[in-house]
């Protein structure tokens, strides 16, 4: 029998919670590896000269195949030494999956975009396959329901005989399929996620990183936001509050003490509420602020920062470049929306930022990141240089080598409009 062999570089190799890839298949009778395996950058998987794998990439969708000598898991492929690789790209969004239930694990095990009021939630992540392989704990029910349109809904049990390795549930298995382009909810226990299916998704047992979701908590995972994962943004503040300041970050369980006549504003980046507090004491909360001796108007407003977020966590961990696979000779797909025509970029404090619209040619502005132009040393407000871009125009923002993919709304705001539906983190999170 060949012998397959993994082994784990304890100096370098990645947590099982920050997965980059995963195994699809595994053929030759190896030992140590399996389909369903995560992998992670730095691991290192040796074959026999008969033995194969198929490797898919989460964040980069590279799909590979792979026979025979050593592999080195890299960030967004495979270094292949003394074996053949054939490799090929295939449509995911297995980043932006990943990062979602990050986000459920740090918020009570909920993740989905805010959508105007009385519209369904808008979808986190797309699948390219109609039959999703989700990753679940093996109990009680999985509900997956159409939210975009009333009539679909399907409960299933999860009984061990239904589960993959104690933990996946193939529908493609059990002959169910989702409706293409269709928006769903998908619920097991306390854990939700909302997806849309991909309007050219694949029938069948289409390659796994095109449809799998984790909808299974990670082992350990951090229940409160630290401080470089904000949840809300200071985005006004009037008197003499001690400690705080516009632009500030806060996070859950943080507390502002305000004396009798000082008002703060805070936006919440998740949930889009928009809070006005004047006196009391603030406790930040996760979705809203909880206010004790003081008063506070609440409203929700327009925002995408949730996933704007994520799109900047998957930046800080791909090389500083966040944005969605498209097919061949189309511009990339935005990664997030913003509702006010002139941002609030994020950016350090030297070189040039450059916007350019990717949708159709012809609109591209170049900003000098000079002191004098940002704010707190690091925000530049294009309402105050009066930039505006053009409403339901996709963008490409970078500045050095971070850059990041956009869209603004077509009914997005002109000039200084709420910071949580304009704000964009093209720095790295320190």
């Amino acid at each position: 029998m060949a012998l397959l062999k993994i082994v784990v570089l304890a100096a370098s190799a990645a947590s099982p919670q920050s997965p980059v890839a995963v195994i699809e298949e595994v053929t030759g009778g190896p030992a140590g590896v399996q389909p369903m395996d995560y992998v992670a950058t730095g691991q290192v998987i040796e074959l026999g000269q008969q033995d194969t794998v198929v490797i898919g990439y989460l964040r980069s969708c590279w799909h590979e195949t792979i026979t025979g000598g050593a592999i080195t898991v890299g960030t967004v492929q495979s270094e292949v030494r003394g074996g053949r690789v054939e490799r090929s790209r295939t449509p995911c969004d297995g980043g932006h999956m990943l990062l979602t239930a990050q986000l459920a694990n740090a918020s009570a095990g909920s993740a989905f975009r805010a959508a105007p009021m009385g519209a369904p939630p808008r979808p986190a992540f797309t699948l390219y396959g109609m039959s999703p392989v989700v990753e679940v704990s093996p109990s009680g029910t999985l509900v997956i329901e159409r939210i975009d349109q009333p009539g679909e809904r399907h409960e299933i049990a999860l009984t061990a005989d239904r589960l993959e390795r104690g933990a996946f549930l193939d529908l493609a298995r059990l002959g169910v399929e989702l409706s293409p382009g269709g928006i769903y909810r998908a619920k097991a226990g306390a854990q939700q996620m909302v997806f849309q299916i991909d309007p050219s998704a694949t029938s069948g047992q289409a390659p796994l990183i095109g449809r799998l979701i984790r909808l299974q908590p990670a082992a350990n995972a951090a229940p409160a936001a630290a401080p470089r994962s904000p949840v809300a943004v200071i985005e006004d503040v009037t008197g003499g509050p001690a400690g705080v300041q516009p632009m500030d970050y806060v996070a859950t369980g943080q507390v502002i003490e305000l004396g009798q006549q000082d008002t703060v504003v805070i936006g919440y980046l998740r949930s889009c509420w928009h809070e006005t507090v004047t006196g009391g004491a603030i406790t930040v909360g996760t979705v809203q602020s909880e206010v004790r001796g003081g008063r506070i108007e609440r409203s929700r407003t327009p925002c995408d920062g949730g996933q704007m977020l994520l799109t900047a966590q998957f930046a800080d961990t791909s090389a500083g470049a966040a944005f969605r696979a498209a097919p061949i000779g189309r511009p990339p797909r935005p990664e997030f929306t913003l509702y006010g025509l002139s941002p609030v970029v994020e950016v350090s404090p030297s070189g040039t930022l450059v916007i350019e619209r990717i949708d159709q040619a012809g609109e591209r502005h170049e900003i000098a990141l000079t002191a004098d132009r940002l704010e707190r040393g690091a925000f530049l407000d294009l309402a105050r240089l009066g930039v505006e871009l053009s409403p339901g125009g996709i963008y490409r923002a970078k500045a050095g080598a971070r850059q990041m993919v956009f869209q603004i709304d077509p009914n997005a705001s002109p000039g200084h409009a709420p910071l949580i539906g304009r704000l964009m983190r093209l720095q790295p999170a320190g």
